[in-house]
Parts: C-alpha cells; structure tokens; sequence
C-alpha cells in the first residue's frame, strides 16, 4: 500500500513564507506610520480651525476679538498699590461658550490669592476641577506629552517684528502682533490684511513657569516637565497701571503662559541645557513648535488655519505675526 504524501509544510517553505510576511510588514509600517501622522496632523488642524471659528463668533458679539488675557487693575493686583503681578481672566477661558462649555466657564474664579488665575496655586475645588479638565481643542494629537490632562498645545501670537522697550524681565517683549494683554484687537485693527495675520500657533516647548517645575529636560530638542506644562486656562503676568506701555516703575511683562513670538525660527530647539530658562532664553522668547514633520499649524485672522513649513524666510514669518507692519504678503510667500 502507497502512503499518502504529507500535505503539511516544510521547514524551508514555512522559513519562506515567514520571510515573505516580514518583507510586506516592513513595506507596510512606514505607509500605515505616515497614515496616522496625516491623520494627527488633520486634526491639529481642524482643532486650530475651530478655535479660529470660536474667535470670529466672539468677535461677531463683541465687535472685538478677546485680549489674550483681560486684567482689572489694581483689583487683580497683588500689589494693589504698585499694580504688581496682576493676572486675569485668560482667552481659552472667554472663548469656552463658543464650543458649548458655558457651564465651564461659570466655574472660572478671577480672584484667587496669588494666582489671580492661576487655580493649581488657589487649593479652590472649583479651580481644581478647571484645571485637571481636559478640552482635546486645545491639544495637538500628535503632542507627545498628551499624558498631561490639561495640556494646552496652542497659544497667542503676539508679534515678533519689532520688540518694545519694555523690561525685559523674561525675554523681549512684543505689541506689534494679535495677542497682548488687556489689548482687544477690531477687524479694523489689523491692517496687514485678516488672511495674512496670525493668531493663534502651536508651541510644544515647556515653560521654565508652568505649572510645576520639577524635572525639567528635553524631548527631541524641545523643552518638557514631568510636572506640568502650561494649562489651557493659564494666565501670563503684567505690572503697571495698563500692562501695555512701560510707565510704571514695577512694570513687568511674562506671556510664556498664553503667547508665543516670531522671534525665533518655526521649531526652533532649546540649546540651554536642561531647558534652564534662567539664561538666555525666557518665557516671553518661547518659539512656534510641533511634532510634524517640517513645520508647525497657525489659525489666521479670517479664521482659515494653515500648515506652515518651518523654512519659511525669517523676514516674512515675522511679517506674518503683525497686525500693522505695512507689508504686503502674497500667498505664495508661505
């Protein structure tokens, strides 16, 4: 009697086959890697554009666009007196019943002790809840420090042309750009034109005066904390008696927690090392930053959010981030 042959395979046709598999698998994961890099990058996108929606329609009630941060002097002073360390209600915070949050914002207390703003200091239950709250608008997907519940990955533009001479307390200080302190830019402020002025940015760097400062160090050049990185309903901190022109002896300006500028290059890398932001880079020099591949995301005036590549000339990027350089940009530009 014959026997039946064996219809199982061989060794050497299994080793073939696993081979085979490996090969495709290898062939696939870059594809299936820069799918989700694209589909992260969307939603950065969409994120920035909806933000830029929520500012038209507070601009459409208002007949302005929100300060970056709105402060009543002397009553959220610390000093009173010498209208020092005055913090107020942020952005993100005035722009919360624009994305159905109204209830949200009715738990926002402007008078916390020192923070004036600033909840994780206040031990308030109320500001504890606001602050551990997470609004995924506010977070770039491909963040890599999601891990934070409260990150914020976008923040004001607020120039970088032309530096005051203001103290600098935490590096220049800049008014020529959409986002400033108790400055509540009109349509018809912005001169250079709505479709070719920013307003909002995305900026992964960590500040040296988050919310905790522990741990500081860096993650592919960029500056990050296993404390805390800046919340999304943070405040910056002014002095004197209108936080905008420096007319007062106490005058001080630190925006790190709600602006960034056009100072430096689009992903520019921390060089200190261990992100010391003691030396030469402060809070107010921060630059536009992502995890994407070659530049960052920034919402524009007219509301229009656009993707752009962080070897943009230096002379136009900074012409971007003013409401009234007197520049004509073309779209090709950037």
């Amino acid at each position: 009697m014959k026997s039946k042959p064996s219809s199982a395979f061989t060794l050497v046709e299994l080793l073939v086959v696993i081979t085979i598999i490996g090969i495709l698998v290898a062939l696939l994961l870059p594809a299936v890697q820069a799918a989700r890099d694209a589909a992260r990058r969307s939603q950065c996108s969409n994120n920035l554009h909806q933000i830029g929606v929520a500012l038209q329609a507070y601009e459409s009630l208002h007949r302005a666009f929100p300060a970056a941060e709105a402060t009543i002097m002397p009553a959220q002073c610390l000093i009173p007196t010498q209208y020092g360390q005055c913090r107020g209600r942020p952005m993100f915070v005035v722009l919360l019943p624009f994305f159905g949050l109204g209830n949200v914002e009715k738990n926002y207390e402007p008078s916390l002790g020192y923070g004036y703003g600033s909840p994780s200091w206040s031990g308030s239950d109320k500001a504890t809840q606001m602050y551990s709250l997470r609004l995924s608008f506010c977070q770039c997907p491909s963040d890599v420090t999601y891990k934070y519940v409260n990150l914020r990955s976008y923040f004001g533009v607020t120039g970088g042309k032309t530096p005051t001479a203001e103290d600098q307390w935490r590096g220049d200080v800049y008014h020529d750009g959409f986002s400033a302190i108790n400055l509540w830019r009109k349509p018809r402020d912005i001169h250079d034109g709505l479709s070719t002025t920013f307003m909002i940015g995305e900026s992964v760097h960590f500040s040296n005066w988050g919310n905790a400062w522990t741990d500081q160090r860096t993650n592919d050049g960029f500056c990050t904390t296993a404390g805390a990185p800046y919340a999304w309903c943070s405040t910056g901190e002014c002095s004197g008696k209108d936080c905008h022109t420096a007319s007062e002896q106490w005058y001080r300006y630190s925006i790190g927690a709600h602006s960034r500028s056009t100072k430096y290059p689009i992903n520019s890398r921390l060089t200190i090392p261990g992100c010391d932001m003691n030396g030469t880079w402060e809070d107010n020099d921060i630059p536009f930053s992502s995890y994407h591949s070659g530049g960052t995301h920034f919402v524009f005036c007219d509301g229009h959010a656009s993707f752009v590549g962080d070897a943009i000339d230096m002379r136009v990027y900074r012409n971007l981030s003013t409401i009234n350089g007197g520049e004509v940009i073309a779209s090709g530009d950037f």
